[in-house]
Order: structure tokens, then sequence, then C-alpha cells
């Protein structure tokens, strides 16, 4: 079952807000506020949410639920090393790796908005 257009669009939505939070995240990183820790929180609490409401919508297409769980499990493990990243270290070198990390999470939403183009 493919996703509706509004359905595709609600799901762009959600994309855009996830984003939102990674950008938070990079702001927070560079001024190296207390509250940094937070946001990867509040990212895999965004995602675990956004993976529902998908489910919801294309659980009968199984080959596209197995992509998006994929992407969603990728940036959840991603999401979580940031979290301990940042936990352990306030060096430059743990500031490096959390914006690779974070590429690779910005990398891996634009895959994911991709899929969801492809099934609407």
């Amino acid at each position: 079952m493919a996703l509706t257009p509004s359905e595709v669009g609600l799901a762009g939505m959600a994309l855009g807000a996830l984003g939102y939070v990674c950008r938070g995240l990079i702001d927070l990183l560079l001024r190296k506020k207390d509250t940094t820790a937070d946001i990867p929180q509040q990212l895999l609490a965004e995602m675990e949410s956004f993976r529902r409401v998908l489910q919801s919508h294309i659980e009968d297409d199984e080959t596209a639920m197995a992509e998006l769980e994929n992407s969603i499990k990728d940036l959840q493990g991603e999401s979580k090393q940031m979290l301990q990243l940042h936990q352990s270290e306030s060096s430059i070198f743990a500031t490096v790796e959390t914006n690779r990390l974070l590429n690779r999470v910005l990398t891996s939403f634009a895959k994911m908005e991709g899929r969801l183009e492809r099934l609407g």
C-alpha cells in the first residue's frame, strides 16, 4: 500500500522537525551549553514517535517498512553514540566526532526522505 500525497507530506514534516532538532544540536554543541545533552534524547523520542506514525500508514508494505525501520535504527544508533560521546568527553575531539556523527544523521534523513518520495 503506497502512501497518499498527504501522508508523504506528513512524513516530510516529521522529517523536517527531526532535522530542526539536529540543527539545534549542532548549534548547542558549537556554543557548548549545558543543555546539549537533552537534544539527543529529544531526537530519539521524536524518531520513535515518527516510526509509530509511519508504521500505521505503511504496515502492509513489508519492504518499505523494512527499509524505514533500518533507517530509523541507524539514526537511533548514531544519536545514542552522540549522546554517549558528549557525556564522556568535553574536548575538541568530542565536538569534531559529534559533528561527524551529525553529518551521518543528516545523510540518513536525506536517504529516508528519498525512500518516502519513492513510496508516494
